[in-house]
């Protein structure tokens, strides 16, 4: 599991916008990322962590 929290948490791999902690460049964008199964059907709720997620990649493409 790859588990998304803040910096002081020593569980979080990622942190808010999906990156891994210390690998530049890497970021992890499925179910992986959840607590625990998400309902009956996951691909409607990873429709829209994928949608937050490209958004944030143009973002910092962008930003680049």
């Amino acid at each position: 599991m790859a588990a998304i929290g803040p910096d002081d948490d020593p569980h979080a791999v990622l942190d808010g916008d999906s990156n891994v902690r210390g690998v530049k460049g890497l970021r992890v964008v499925n179910t992986s990322a959840w607590p625990g199964i998400l309902g009956y059907f996951p691909a409607s709720p990873m429709y829209m962590v994928t949608e937050k997620a490209a958004g944030v990649i143009l973002r910092d493409a962008k930003l680049n």
